[in-house]
């Protein structure tokens, strides 16, 4: 048996046991066999445990009334230094990153098909490149998290992502190139570059961030599963930089 996580329609189910092969359909409706290194399903729901109880359940007023994107890498920010702590490693933050990566673009995916169930706004979780900057902090400070209680976890937790948290004009610029990530996906669908065109003309950052996302998502789906990866030239572009 194993248990979906993310969203049942397009979501992943990761094994209970070391070396199942799951078959699935994801983005382009193609059953593809994970990647044999992902983390078990035990581990991710102690991830989840982390993100709700230590994430979400200990906003205060003042977080409660941040912006939704803020409130949700805080909670992610506690799954991964929550699991570093409890394993020592970091595969399961790793796969947990490429899953914020990749479904930040599934949903607004053209073949998708919304569920009301869903939040309706997906840049709310764009937060996969803070959430790797986090990750290196996080490895340079391994040691030190691996004998924290819970109190000191928490303060860890706080002080991180207060580094980290985005103004509404980075939401709004972050969730401006995800649209155009889409666009630019459906005119690559019919052969065409004529959005890309425009962007590397009018507005070369957001340009340059919708083309990241696309690759960073690219990048996820190799993470996880059994696919070549493209062989497009990665593009850089740098996440969010911590506040001084």
């Amino acid at each position: 048996m194993c248990q979906p996580f993310c969203h049942a329609r397009g979501g992943i189910v990761f094994p209970e046991e070391p070396g199942q092969n799951i078959l699935l359909d994801y983005l382009y409706g193609g059953a593809i066999p994970l990647r044999a290194r992902l983390p078990l399903t035990e581990i991710f729901n102690r991830m989840v445990l982390y993100h709700e109880a230590f994430g979400h359940g200990t906003e205060s007023a003042a977080t409660a009334h941040n912006l939704n994107i803020n409130r949700e890498l805080r909670a992610d920010i506690a799954a991964i230094v929550g699991i570093c702590r409890d394993t020592g490693g970091t595969k399961a933050a790793q796969a947990l990153i490429a899953i914020r990566n990749l479904s930040v673009l599934r949903l607004i995916h053209p073949g998708y098909r919304p569920d009301p169930r869903l939040p309706a706004d997906p840049a709310f979780y764009a937060i996969g490149p803070a959430l790797r900057q986090v990750l290196s902090i996080v490895e340079q400070n391994l040691a030190s998290i691996r004998e924290m209680d819970d109190a000191s976890l928490l303060g860890f937790i706080n002080r991180t992502s207060a580094k980290f948290e985005m103004d509404a004009a980075g939401f709004t610029f972050q969730k401006n190139a995800l649209l155009e990530a889409r666009i630019i996906g459906l005119d690559a669908a019919r052969g065409r570059t004529d959005r890309l065109d425009e962007l590397k003309a009018h507005n070369p950052p957001l340009g340059r961030q919708a083309r990241h996302w696309r690759h960073l998502a690219a990048e996820a789906l190799c993470h996880l599963f059994e696919v070549e990866p493209p062989r497009a030239a990665r593009c850089k572009a740098p996440g969010p930089a911590p506040k001084p």
